[in-house]
């Protein structure tokens, strides 16, 4: 993995640009030296409207509380899913592509949220 890209501005060349930054560290930036985190190739196209895609990669932290509106790993009865949580007025599991109906696990089955999305890599 290439672990340190130079950071460039886009737009006009700033009177700054003789000051310019760091390098970038991408296992700094994505953080994925923490052992509670992981990475994960996105299939389907439920969750476009959140900005990934097939083939994208999501990078996962299993120790990341899930929160409502989070977009997380989940599985309902041993069924992997990519979906947003919300959590009020009730539990569903939310796609991101209107194509696609929610989640909504009914009562005798087993959520288990597997950790929360905190980046997405793509190549262009």
């Amino acid at each position: 993995m290439l672990s340190e890209v130079p950071v460039i501005i886009c737009g006009f060349p700033s009177p700054a640009a003789d000051y310019k930054e760091d390098s970038l560290d991408f296992n700094d930036y994505l953080d994925v030296r923490r052992p509670s985190v992981y990475a994960l190739r996105a299939r389907g196209v439920s969750m476009t409207g959140a900005g990934i895609f097939p083939d994208d990669i999501i990078v996962v932290d299993r120790a990341k509380q899930p929160s409502h509106g989070a977009i997380v790993v989940a599985s309902v009865n041993g069924s992997f899913t990519l979906k947003r949580l919300l959590t009020h007025p009730r539990v569903v599991l939310h796609p991101e592509n209107p194509d696609f109906p929610d989640i909504v696990p009914a009562d005798g089955e087993e959520l288990v949220i597997f950790g929360v999305v905190t980046a997405v890599v793509r190549k262009l």
